[in-house]
């Protein structure tokens, strides 16, 4: 574990309500705020949001109601050494690793309740939902699988795509499977990019983003309108045919004036 007093990155951006719990109390985050090693980061309800960047170009941020230690942090790229372990309490959180994994492939790790995460060089999105479920998803994957070890023990499970990911609970962890478009929606507002502009949106676990937005990701399902983005493009439907004129009515012959149908009381007349 690092020195307390050494700092090990600086706040990139903060929404709302961010802190972070050290060896001298309680600090309140903006940007450029330093972050030091043991720190306890937190933000508050909705619309609040902070992007941590590590002195080995590590990102890490977080959204609404989330929190994390940073439990283990050495780089020093002198010695060719480098050593990263977050823990990840509760929240939505988005990960892209550094330079740490370059010099120690096996030494960037996030830990959770229920998961120890290895990341190798990739960008990854997780959510610690408060009745104890975990999502871990890939977003981007470069070239190295993400190892997933469930804490209880167990099957691992190895990630090797991006929009992949597994749901772990108290009772064991889902196979790898894709993710839905409103997590993947959840991380993108949490990417660099995306946090430049305005502070993230969603409302919670599994919830659409408030402006309607997703992340239409998928294998070509649903998606044969549009533009046809996904795989199979869509298919093409023939339109149906333009309904023709009614036909004419028979003409009514000479000499035989219509029936006219009379109440029950009256008589029919010709």
């Amino acid at each position: 574990m690092a020195n307390a007093e050494q700092q090990i990155g600086v706040v990139t951006v903060s929404y709302g309500t961010a802190t972070a719990e050290g060896a001298d109390g309680v600090r309140e985050l903006t940007a450029d705020s330093p972050i030091f090693a043991d720190d306890v980061i937190s933000t508050g309800d909705a619309g609040s949001a902070v992007e941590i960047k590590f002195t080995d170009g590590a990102l890490l941020s977080q959204g609404p109601n989330s929190s994390i230690i940073l439990d283990t942090y050495v780089f020093d790229p002198d010695q060719s050494t480098g050593e990263m372990t977050v823990k990840l309490l509760e929240g939505t959180f988005r990960s892209v690793t550094g330079e740490i994994v370059d010099l120690n492939p096996e030494g960037f790790s996030l830990q959770t309740p229920l998961a120890t995460i290895g990341i190798r060089g990739t960008t990854t999105g997780h959510t610690i939902g408060a009745d104890g479920q975990e999502v871990h998803v890939v977003v981007d994957f470069v070239d190295k699988p993400v190892v997933i070890r469930p804490v209880s023990g167990g099957p691992i499970r190895v990630i090797t795509q991006d929009g992949m990911g597994v749901t772990a609970t108290s009772s064991g962890m889902s196979t790898v499977a894709r993710a839905s478009q409103s997590q993947l929606a959840q991380f993108e507002q949490l990417s660099s990019q995306s946090l430049q502009q305005n502070a993230p949106t969603y409302k919670g676990d599994g919830d659409e983003t408030e402006d309607g937005e997703g992340n239409d990701e998928g294998d070509g399902e649903n998606q044969g309108e549009g533009e046809g983005e996904g795989d199979g493009g869509g298919e093409e439907v023939e339109p149906e045919p333009e309904p023709g004129p009614e036909p004419e009515p028979e003409p009514i012959p000479r000499g035989e004036p219509p029936m006219q149908f009379l109440p029950p009381d009256r008589k029919s007349v010709v």
